[in-house]
């Protein structure tokens, strides 16, 4: 990174005076060229930054003299975030690698917030995007329906959107997954099966009907006259018999 320092008037003091008159809470300042402009325009170069930091430069304008002898005017401190840390993203999805539905909902995270991501910027393989909604600058939710069997493919690209410094975005990782759908044999032989369990249900209740009923003839054809209720005369003598005792 580079600062530059522009003076309304020309100044006398060198380029190395005015680095020992800068300072800064981080980093290390060099000089990137010798001063131009009619000595107005001094240039340095901000070394060994990490990748994101809140830096503050400050200028001991007392110090600074220009041609006339005179100290420029105060200046007030400059402090700015620098960040040069790509965006990452991640996909992922609670369904499976080989799911039955043919829509698959899936979260787009970035690791810090991002501008003007949109559909355009999803890349998707033997599928399409249905629905892209926005639940933050960071968080996303997408919808991709698989049109076949095949293997669908989600990714989003690197250098597709940037974060508020500007650094564009790593690509994210592939997800892949492949819709399934049960054969129409399977769904047949399916059907067959239950269709063939309610038959033999309903053939095994007739069967035991039929062998009550079969029972019950058998049992009054059998009995004839010992049978208590086709013999009324000896229903009465029991009666009787039992009044008696």
């Amino acid at each position: 990174m580079i600062i530059f320092l522009d003076f309304s008037i020309p100044i006398r003091n060198s380029t190395e005076q005015i680095l020992r008159a800068l300072h800064v809470n981080s980093s290390i300042l060099t000089p990137f060229h010798d001063r131009s402009n009619e000595a107005r325009r001094f240039s340095f170069m901000l070394n060994n930054i990490s990748r994101t930091e809140i830096i503050t430069i400050e200028l001991q304008a007392t110090s600074i003299l220009g041609r006339t002898g005179i100290p420029v005017s105060p200046v007030a401190p400059i402090t700015f975030l620098f960040d040069s840390m790509r965006p990452s993203v991640a996909l992922r999805t609670s369904s499976l690698s080989r799911p039955r539905d043919s829509d698959i909902n899936i979260i787009a995270e970035f690791t810090k917030p991002v501008f003007g991501f949109d559909a355009s910027m999803i890349e998707v393989l033997v599928g399409r995007l249905t629905r892209l909604q926005d639940l933050s600058r960071a968080l996303y939710s997408l919808t991709v329906h698989a049109e076949s069997e095949n293997e669908v493919s989600v990714t989003i690209p690197a250098g597709k959107v940037t974060d508020i410094s500007g650094n564009e975005n790593l690509a994210s990782n592939q997800l892949v997954f492949k819709h399934y759908s049960a054969p129409a044999i399977c769904i047949a032989l399916y059907s067959f099966v239950s269709a063939g369990t309610i038959a033999t249900s309903l053939i095994a209740a007739m069967v035991l009907l039929s062998s009550a009923n079969l029972e019950a003839i058998n049992i009054l054809a059998l009995g004839g006259a010992n049978c208590p209720t086709s013999n009324p005369s000896m229903n009465l003598n029991v009666v009787q018999q039992g009044e008696e005792l």
